[in-house]
């Protein structure tokens, strides 16, 4: 999904790409995108993982199936699963480890 698609949005688009340089610079925050049915407030939402992985950041994600949400903690296994499969956990821990 590219931004060019998303009309009238280049406000949005911009207050997310500013959310997403802050973070980078080690301030937390959070977006909110709210609005009536069908002007889309998805379509902006996917956004967000597309500037942040354009930024530089790991972007993971998970979504647990209806039989998962009794399984403790799969949806962490979820968020780096691809990440170790790519290769990037000694990235992974060195973050861990700086952060303490």
């Amino acid at each position: 999904m590219s931004s060019d698609a998303l009309l009238e949005r280049g406000r949005e688009l911009a207050a997310l790409g500013e959310l997403v340089e802050r973070t980078g610079d080690g301030t937390a925050g959070a977006a909110v995108i709210d609005g009536p049915a069908g002007i889309g407030e998805t379509r902006l939402v996917g956004e967000a993982p597309r500037l942040a992985a354009a930024s530089g950041f790991l972007v993971c994600a998970a979504r647990l199936s209806e039989l998962e949400h009794e399984l403790a903690f799969r949806v962490v296994g979820q968020l780096f699963e691809r990440a170790l499969a790519d290769g990037r956990d000694r990235a992974l821990s060195r973050r861990v480890v700086q952060t303490r």
